[in-house]
């Protein structure tokens, strides 16, 4: 083929500019965790540990696990519905976020239950609370929790409402969690407690790296472009052991 020397410079100038262009790292600007495969699963089991077993196969092993179904033990699971929850407990006042999506920056606000009731489905508003404590005879913890000594370690139980959506930052927890869920699903994005020490926690105030998890900006979070992940998805009904770290 005759090429011209006008065309044959165009052809090598974009050839230039081609090969001289660098990819972004894997994951940039993309939702946390795509900038690998995750590691595996979080153990789940359909089955109840004694109080023995649990202690010394997740507790003491630090190691995290989901109780399929152990939620539906509580009152509550099948009580509380909108209605009721208005009817019962309309009054009780809670603390209620402006966003679904994770922003310590601003402060909640206190109403009544049942106004939270009458705007979350149509807004982000979001309810980060203690359990009203009238609410605490319907909800009961996962039968392994329920001697050896566990209730006494109990420091708060924490109420999470919305109409789904929500995100919070990766942060690091110093307290131990059971998590239950009694509607929607809930994914987690899991790094364990060897690799954690890898991740700048940049508000050390409140042991979270301020990421955007949606889109995660891997030239000013470098970090978290080799960072080995677990998942833990739960369903309604199902209870998850969260350890220290």
């Amino acid at each position: 083929m005759c090429v011209t020397p006008k065309a044959w410079l165009t052809l090598c100038l974009c050839m230039l500019v081609y090969s001289s262009a660098v990819a972004d790292p894997l994951g940039h600007m993309m939702p946390l965790g795509s900038h690998q495969p995750k590691e595996g699963d979080v153990e789940s089991r359909d089955d109840m540990p004694s109080p023995s077993e649990f202690y010394h196969n997740y507790v003491l092993a630090s190691k995290p696990v989901i109780f399929r179904g152990a939620a539906k033990s509580s009152k509550g699971f099948n009580l509380w519905t909108d209605a009721y929850l208005r009817k019962k407990y309309g009054h009780e006042i809670v603390r209620v976020d402006y966003g679904k999506k994770e922003n310590r920056a601003r402060s909640a606000d206190d109403m009544p239950l049942e106004e939270f009731l009458d705007i979350y489905n149509s807004s982000e508003r979001y309810l980060v609370d203690t359990l009203p404590e009238r609410m605490w005879e319907e909800f009961s913890l996962p039968e392994c929790l329920l001697c050896g000594g566990f209730t006494h370690a109990l420091q708060d139980s924490v109420l999470w409402f919305s109409s789904g959506g929500t995100k919070s930052h990766l942060h690091n927890d110093k307290v131990e969690n059971i998590n239950c869920l009694f509607s929607g699903e809930k994914v987690w994005f899991f790094v364990d407690q060897i690799h954690s020490q890898d991740i700048n926690m940049d508000h050390k105030e409140g042991d979270y790296c301020s990421a955007n998890v949606d889109k995660v900006d891997m030239y000013q979070y470098p970090f978290l472009q080799h960072i080995p992940w677990w998942q833990a998805h739960m369903h309604a009904g199902d209870c998850m052991y969260v350890p220290y770290g």
